[in-house]
């Protein structure tokens, strides 16, 4: 008699685990069909002509060069303000450079008469059918006597090239775990005289990505030296752990009801406690392996969402 109901017993329990598994399966089956046809409709976007149209409309620089100068920061066609230092008896600067556009017309005013300490040459970019686009190039007259820095350093981030006194222009990557603040600049001078004033360092200037122009002014009241920093800022990825440990805790306040249900049929069955342990852990093992998908399929509908 005890032998009937103990097989029974352990043939209702094989009937739960296989609806759990079929429950558990056509769950799969329907994130993962809509997941799929969610990704089918991204892939099949239809891009219409005036969509078509307006992307080819964009007019830039395809090159840039300056001969026999470097300037400030590297060239991109979608950066459109750029520093160099040139001596005090250059009166004009060789400009090179081509659009991605053929038979654009490209106008560079301001590269006549370098007079100035600061000469600011544009490149004006034109076509019919096209936007008008200006790229900014200042050109700062160096005085060899003028204020220099004699240490410059950034918390959280390394200033790139190395720095030097009779260096310029140096870029810098910053992570940021939160809310975007002004960056930590350490800029020292020897001379006790030279005033150090930093601009573009404030929450209302600086943005995630590059291009983040910041200048350091020295001032010792008779001439001003110009240092400037192209700061790139990244935002790191903050994992929720408060999320994380309340999914936990849903699967083992769900593993805890199945256990105490499974426990409840073995001693009234007197089933042997391997059996037990053995149902328990496939079942753990089931709802894991579902909060994982499902988790997953979350995150995946999640970027899609953000692509549009």
């Amino acid at each position: 008699m005890q032998k009937k109901i103990t097989k029974r017993v352990i043939g209702k329990i094989f009937a739960i685990n296989v609806l759990l598994i079929t429950l558990i399966s056509l769950s799969f089956f329907n994130n993962s069909y809509a997941e799929t046809i969610q990704t089918a409709k991204t892939k099949s976007k239809v891009i219409t002509k005036e969509e078509a149209e307006n992307s080819k409309k964009i007019l830039e620089l395809k090159s840039l060069n300056i001969e026999n100068y470097e300037f400030y920061p590297e060239f991109n066609p979608n950066t459109t303000t750029y520093y160099l230092e040139i001596p005090k008896i250059q009166k004009s600067l060789d400009i090179n450079c081509e659009t991605n556009a053929k038979d654009a017309n490209i106008k560079i005013t301001g590269n006549k008469k370098l007079t100035q300490r600061e000469n600011l040459i544009q490149i004006v970019l034109s076509k019919s059918g096209y936007e008008t686009k200006t790229y900014n190039i200042y050109a700062l007259k160096r005085e060899n006597d003028g204020p220099k820095l004699s240490s410059l350093s950034i918390e959280n981030g390394e200033i790139t090239p190395q720095f030097n006194p009779e260096r310029y222009y140096y870029n810098v990557k910053v992570n940021y775990s939160g809310d975007i603040t002004p960056i930590v600049i350490n800029a020292l001078s020897d001379d006790k005289d030279t005033t150090i004033e930093i601009i573009g360092n404030n929450t209302d200037t600086l943005v995630e990505g590059d291009n983040n122009i910041i200048t350091i002014l020295l001032n010792n009241s008779k001439q001003t030296t110009i240092y400037q920093i192209n700061a790139t800022i990244q935002k790191n990825t903050i994992i929720n752990l408060k999320d994380n440990n309340n999914n936990n805790n849903d699967i083992m306040n769900e593993v805890s009801v199945i256990i105490n249900k499974i426990s409840e049929i073995c001693k009234e069955n007197k089933l042997p406690l391997v059996v037990a342990s053995g149902f328990v852990a496939f079942i753990i093992i089931i709802i894991v392996l579902a909060k994982i998908h499902k988790k997953k399929v979350k995150e995946n509908r999640q970027k899609i969402k953000n692509r549009f």
